[in-house]
């Protein structure tokens, strides 16, 4: 893919299929009018002109390749993310501290004191949020954009914060999450993550297109994700754990029925 092609990411013109090439880019490139992808050496995202999801394009790239729809699991308001009341570890080394947390969810409300240290700089090493297009995309990915530390402490040190990095949790969820796993101590309200020293990359998905929902009968206004986007928010948060030399916990509040439920689908594997 180039970045004359990247809109194909994002338009409902354009269906995404789930493709396991194993090597073979043969298999990618076999009609001019496609583009891709590469998730891995195995597994790639293929766009086809979307008037292609007939029953016969489905008999010839198998339905498997459609990607799942993935929903929030619970729903909490972004301003009530709890926490954990202070409690006395078992080990002072038991803070998560040198340790990434990666958020694939609904984003982060980022000017939340707890994502903050003391001298009000950002525990949040990057945002890449699928749903704002610009010219400034991570590297090797062709849509949503990236800040960085050095935006996002910029912003929070603004009196308008989303003037710089406008990314937000309308939902609440990944907020949620990201406060359980990492916020810093709040002394006021006596709570405080479970790995307070922990750092974040959060991840913060874009809807799924409407073709698909309608393929799989889902309301229009469900809030829902797809799967190939989940997977390059995967591979997103690898590439920054490998970049920063750092292990990475990988947590999501979204889930789906579709699919396999003996663990063996592309998900789970």
């Amino acid at each position: 893919m180039n970045n004359n092609e990247k809109y194909k990411i994002t338009s409902n013109e354009y269906a995404d299929l789930i493709i396991a090439y194993n090597g073979n880019m043969d298999i990618l490139e076999s009609n001019p009018n496609y583009s891709y992808n590469l998730i891995n050496d195995k597994l790639a995202i293929l766009h086809i002109p979307v008037n292609e999801i007939t029953e016969n394009g489905i008999y010839r790239f198998s339905y498997s390749s459609m990607p799942k729809c993935y929903g929030i699991m619970t729903y909490i308001q972004a301003e009530n993310v709890p926490g954990f009341t202070l409690h006395q570890l078992p080990s002072e080394t038991l803070t998560g501290k040198g340790v990434i947390i990666g958020i694939v969810d609904t984003g982060i409300v980022y000017t939340m004191p707890v994502f903050q240290y003391p001298d009000k700089t950002s525990k949040i090493i990057s945002i890449w949020d699928q749903t704002i297009e610009s010219n400034h995309n991570p590297n090797g990915f062709y849509y949503g954009t990236e800040y960085n530390r050095d935006q996002i402490n910029a912003a929070i040190n603004s009196d308008n914060p989303h003037n710089i990095v406008p990314s937000t949790d309308d939902i609440g969820e990944g907020t949620a999450m990201a406060g359980i796993a990492a916020a810093f101590y709040d002394q006021k309200k006596q709570f405080a993550g479970e790995a307070i020293n922990s750092e974040l990359v959060i991840v913060k998905l874009k809807p799924a297109k409407p073709y698909l929902k309608d393929f799989f009968g889902i309301p229009e206004d469900a809030i829902c994700y797809q799967e190939n986007d989940f997977m390059m928010g995967i591979k997103y948060l690898l590439a920054i754990a490998n970049r920063e030399n750092r292990p990475i916990v990988i947590c999501t509040g979204i889930g789906s029925s579709q699919g396999s439920h003996t663990g063996n689908d592309i998900i789970s594997n």
